[in-house]
């Protein structure tokens, strides 16, 4: 059962990863931080940020939105 996370990346140096079904992407986001440290040759700080968590498998596209729109 695939469930969505939101990645920002907001720094140079720092990867934010807000998943809404925590902790079920926490793999993905390390695979991605180490895409990115091989990408920019330096190292990059993952932090798994607090974010809502949904309740059910079909939600996610909403909590992302919601979590974009917090950033604006």
């Amino acid at each position: 059962d695939e469930r969505e996370a939101f990645l920002l990346f907001l720094s140079a140096k720092i990867l934010y990863h807000f998943d809404t079904a925590s902790p079920s992407n926490d793999q993905t986001a390390e695979e991605i931080q180490g895409k990115f440290r091989a990408f920019f040759h330096q190292p990059i700080r993952l932090i798994n940020a607090p974010s809502p968590q949904q309740t059910n498998g079909y939600d996610c596209g909403l909590y992302l939105i919601a979590i974009a729109e917090a950033f604006w």
